[in-house]
Parts: C-alpha cells; structure tokens; sequence
C-alpha cells in the first residue's frame, strides 16, 4: 500500500487512524518492521523527526535513492 500526503504532524495523525481503520476492515496487520516513510529532500529538518514519532515508526536510512 502505498500512501502520500504532505509531511506536517496533523496529516502523520490523520495516515495513523487511516493504518488504524484499514487493519479493522481488512484483518491485516501493519508492520512497522517492514514500513519506510520517505521525505523529499527539501523537507526542513525537524518535520521526519516529529512525523515518525506521530506515525510511531523508526527512522531508518533509505535503502537507494529515490528517483521523482
């Protein structure tokens, strides 16, 4: 699944009840394990930090650059 939304803390809450409600209907899990968020490389600097603690998932190094 893929997802897109701009990258301020009220949208990271608004994905998180998104996640939320998809496992209810469906029965799936999500797993953080296995999730990544990427950010456009002009994101100022405090906005991955503060989406990843609202998303509750670990920052991670991208695995290869991204291409748009």
């Amino acid at each position: 699944m893929l997802l897109f939304a701009a990258y301020v803390v009220p949208n990271a809450r608004i994905l998180t009840r998104i996640l939320e409600r998809f496992c209810s209907v469906s029965g799936e899990k999500v797993s953080v394990a296995k999730s990544r968020v990427f950010f456009s490389p002009p994101t100022p600097a405090p906005h991955p930090q503060l989406v990843f603690i609202a998303l509750q998932f670990q920052q991670r190094p991208n695995l290869a650059p991204v291409f748009w």
